[in-house]
C-alpha cells in the first residue's frame, strides 16, 4: 500500500513537472518564428466539365497525393477521427496537457506506453518534418505544433493532416486512399470505410489492406469497438461494418481522355488541377464505342476522333487512338496526315467568295492536264457536264483541281494561315494543285476547326480545352455567303449505306493516296465531329476508304450528341438561282461568255476516257454526242467514219456496232477539232 501511494505521489509530482514543462514549451514557442509548412508536392488531377476525374498522375516522388478540404469530407468521419485521435482538438493550443498526463500515468501503471499524447496538430508537424521517435523529437514537435496553431486555423491544420497522412504504399492523404481503395471521393463513407481510414495512418505498412487484409480487419474492428464505447456509432452499424470485406486490392487510376490529359499536362506542367471542358459521359461513350470497334480491326489500324461544340469552340470529346493501352499512346488527333478530298469544300468556298463560281455553275468533268498535273477521278469514271454542287457532292477530282487552278493554291494556303491552319507541302515546297486532292499534310484538329467554321457561317473560333481559355474568333475563313453555299450543298450529302438521314449532318469524306488515311468530317447546328482511320506508321491498308470506313463511324457518333435544331437563312447577297437564271459569267466555269459559243470546240459528251455501257443506252440503242464551243456547222466522226445520224449542230446520235474502243471526233465550221476516246461495254 505504501508502494502504491508512493507511486501516485511520484506521479502527482511528475504531472506538476509536466504541466510546468508544457508551460515552458508554450513560453519558448512564443519567442521563436512562426512555422511555415512547405506546400506539398501533389499529384496532378485532370477533370471533366462535371468535376469527375479523367486522369491522375503521381507526384515527383512517385506518390499519389491529393489536397483535402475537410469541408468536403464526410462529417461523420471527421467527428469519429477527432474522437479517436484528438477529442480536445478544438480546445487545446496544439499540445494537449491532459493527454500528456494521462499517457504518462498509463506508462507508469503498465510499465510501457499504452496510448500516445500526440494531437492532430503534432501529427501534422511530424508529417511535414519527419524526425526519429525520441523524447527530444517529441519536445520539438510540441514547440512546432504551438507555432503551427498560431499560424493556421484549426480547419487548415486538419486539412494538412488529412492531406499528408499515410495510408499504405505510395498512397498519401485521405482522398488518395478513398480513390484507390473505394473508387470514390471522401464525401460519403460507410462505417466500415471510416473505421479503416482512421486505423491505417497509425501503422500504414503493417495494416495495408491489399497486402495484409487480416491486420487491416483487426485494426478496423478495434476502432469500431472504441467508437461504440464512446457513443459515436450505433451498435447495429458496428455489426454491419464488421461483416463488410476489407478491400483486397487497390483500384486502377482512371485513364479517360488519356491522350488529351497528357497533352494538357505538358501544356501546363505546374498546374495541379486541370479542369477540362470534356463532357465526361460523352467521352466514356466514345471510348466504349472505340474499344468495341478497335477489337474488330486488323493489327495496326486505329482511329482518332474529336468532337467540338462549334458554338463555343469547346472540345467536348477527344480520342487520340482507339485505346490508350491497346492501340497506342501516340496522339493521332495532332498527327499530320494527308487529308484526301476533305479540303475540296474550301477550294470551292474561295471560288464562291471571288465570284468565280456559283453552286449551279457548270463545268466539264473529264481527264485533262493542267500544266504538268493530270488529275483523275477516284473511280476513273467521268461525268461530263456537271454543276459545282454535283461535283462537290460526288467528290469529283478534276472539277476541284480546275477551280483551284483558277483560285490559286497559294491563296488557299494563305487563307488557312490567316486562321491558324498550316498546310504542310511535301519536300518543303509550296502547295500546288494536288492540295485539292490531299497532296498536303494537315491534322485532324485543324480539319475539324475548318468544318466548325462552316457551322458558324465562316467564322473561325479558337478551340477551348479548359474553362479558363477565353472564347475568341481568330478571323474569317470564308465570307458568310460562301459558307452558306457550302452548307446548302453539304446538307444534301447522302449518308453511308445502312444509315438513315435522321438529322441534318453536313459532312465530307476523304481517302488519301495509297489508302493510308480515311476521313469523315461533319457538323450540324451545334457540333462538329471529325474521324480519322488509318495506321499510325502511315502504312497501306486495303479497303481504307472514307465513305466505307470513316463515315459510318461519324454517323454512329452523332446520335450520342444532343441535337441542336436551327436553320441558317441565306445571307442577303446570296444568289438563289438555277443554272438558267445565272448571270452569263457564272453559267460556265471560266467566266467568258464567248467560251461557250465561239472558242475551240470541246466534246462535252462522251467524256474522254469514260466507259459507256450498251445496257444503259436508250431503247433505240443510240449514244448521244454533244459539243460546246466552236463555230457551227459541225462534222461528227467515229473511228474516222462520219456519223450517219450526224447533224450540223451541237447534238448528234451514234449507233455503236458493239463493244470496244471508239474514237470520237468533232470538227467545227472553221476546221478546229476535238477528240475523245471511250470504251464501249
Amino acid at each position: 500500500m505504501r508502494v502504491f501511494g508512493s507511486r501516485w505521489r511520484w506521479f502527482a509530482g511528475l504531472s506538476i513537472a509536466m504541466l510546468a514543462g508544457v508551460g515552458l514549451v508554450i513560453a519558448l514557442a512564443a519567442l521563436v518564428p512562426e512555422l511555415e509548412p512547405a506546400s506539398p508536392d501533389y499529384s496532378v488531377e485532370v477533370l471533366d466539365r462535371q468535376g469527375e476525374l479523367l486522369r491522375l498522375y503521381t507526384n515527383a516522388e512517385g506518390r499519389w497525393r491529393l489536397p483535402v478540404d475537410s469541408a468536403r469530407v464526410d462529417p461523420r468521419f471527421i467527428d469519429e477521427l477527432l474522437s479517436y485521435e484528438d477529442k480536445r482538438f478544438h480546445a487545446h493550443p496544439g499540445v494537449d496537457a491532459l493527454a500528456l498526463i494521462r499517457a504518462m500515468g498509463q506508462w507508469l501503471m503498465h510499465g510501457e506506453p499504452v496510448s500516445g499524447a500526440s494531437t492532430i496538430t503534432m501529427q501534422a508537424v511530424r508529417l511535414v518534418h519527419p524526425r526519429p521517435r525520441t523524447l527530444r523529437s517529441k519536445f520539438i514537435e510540441m514547440v512546432q505544433a504551438l507555432r503551427l496553431e498560431r499560424r493556421l486555423s484549426k480547419k487548415a491544420i486538419l486539412d494538412l493532416y488529412l492531406t499528408l497522412a499515410p495510408y499504405g504504399g505510395n498512397l498519401v492523404g485521405l482522398r488518395a486512399a478513398t480513390r484507390f481503395y473505394f473508387d470514390k471521393e471522401p464525401a460519403r463513407l460507410t462505417p466500415s470505410q471510416r473505421a479503416l481510414l482512421i486505423a491505417l495512418p497509425q501503422s500504414p505498412v503493417k495494416r495495408r489492406p491489399d497486402l495484409y487484409p487480416e491486420a487491416a480487419r483487426l485494426a478496423r474492428d478495434h476502432v469500431l469497438r472504441r467508437l461504440l464505447r464512446r457513443g459515436k456509432i450505433a451498435a447495429e452499424d458496428v455489426a454491419l461494418a464488421n461483416r463488410q470485406p476489407i478491400p483486397a486490392r487497390r483500384g486502377a487510376t482512371p485513364r479517360v481522355a488519356a491522350h488529351l490529359a497528357d497533352r494538357l499536362r505538358r501544356s501546363w506542367p505546374h498546374r495541379q488541377r486541370i479542369e477540362t471542358l470534356i463532357d465526361g459521359p460523352l467521352q466514356r461513350d466514345l471510348e466504349q464505342f472505340a474499344g468495341h470497334w478497335q477489337a474488330a480491326q486488323p493489327d495496326g489500324v486505329t482511329l482518332a476522333v474529336m468532337v467540338v461544340d462549334h458554338r463555343s469552340g469547346e472540345v467536348v470529346g477527344y480520342l487520340g487512338s482507339g485505346g490508350f493501352l491497346t492501340a497506342g499512346q501516340l496522339d493521332l488527333v495532332t498527327a499530320v496526315r494527308s487529308p484526301g478530298s476533305t479540303l475540296k469544300p474550301f477550294v470551292y468556298g474561295l471560288g464562291f467568295e471571288r465570284n468565280l463560281i456559283h453552286p449551279e455553275t457548270r463545268l466539264l468533268d473529264r481527264p485533262q492536264w493542267l500544266g504538268e498535273y493530270g488529275p483523275r477521278n477516284f473511280d476513273s469514271r467521268y461525268r461530263g457536264e456537271v454543276s459545282i454542287r454535283e461535283a462537290l457532292l460526288r467528290s469529283l477530282n478534276t472539277p476541284a483541281v480546275q477551280v483551284l487552278a483558277k483560285v490559286g493554291p497559294l491563296r488557299l494556303e494563305r487563307r488557312f494561315e490567316q486562321v491558324g491552319v498550316t498546310l504542310r507541302a511535301p519536300r518543303q515546297s509550296e502547295p500546288g494543285l494536288p492540295a485539292a486532292l490531299g497532296g498536303v499534310g494537315i491534322t485532324l484538329e485543324e480539319l475539324i476547326r475548318l468544318y466548325a467554321a462552316l457551322g458558324q457561317g465562316g467564322r473561325m473560333a479558337r478551340l477551348r480545352f479548359v474553362a479558363e481559355q477565353p472564347a475568341a474568333t481568330l478571323g474569317r475563313l470564308l465570307s458568310p455567303t460562301a459558307a452558306w453555299y457550302l452548307d446548302d450543298i453539304l446538307v444534301a450529302a447522302e449518308p453511308p449505306e445502312g444509315f438513315l438521314r435522321r438529322r441534318p449532318i453536313r459532312f465530307k469524306t476523304g481517302t488519301s493516296h495509297g489508302f493510308r488515311d480515311a476521313w469523315s468530317i461533319g457538323y450540324d447546328s451545334g457540333y462538329a465531329v471529325g474521324v480519322w482511320v488509318g495506321r499510325p506508321d502511315g502504312g497501306y491498308s486495303a479497303g481504307l476508304i472514307g465513305m466505307d470506313t470513316a463515315a459510318p463511324i461519324l454517323h454512329r457518333l452523332f446520335p450520342l450528341l444532343p441535337e441542336v435544331r436551327g436553320v441558317t437563312p441565306p445571307p442577303a447577297d446570296a444568289l438563289l438561282a438555277s443554272h438558267e437564271e445565272l448571270p452569263l459569267h457564272l453559267k460556265w466555269f471560266g467566266g467568258e461568255v464567248e467560251g461557250v459559243h465561239a472558242d475551240r470546240p470541246e466534246i462535252r459528251f462522251p467524256v474522254d476516257g469514260s466507259i459507256a455501257r450498251l445496257a444503259d443506252l436508250g431503247d433505240d440503242g443510240r449514244f448521244p454526242l454533244m459539243v460546246e464551243g466552236g463555230k457551227p456547222p459541225f462534222q461528227w466522226l467515229v473511228d474516222g467514219e462520219p456519223v450517219a445520224d450526224g447533224r450540223l449542230w451541237r447534238h448528234a446520235q451514234w449507233l455503236p456496232e458493239g463493244p470496244g474502243l471508239a474514237r470520237v471526233t468533232v470538227i467545227d465550221g472553221v476546221g478546229r477539232a476535238d477528240r475523245a476516246e471511250i470504251w464501249v461495254e
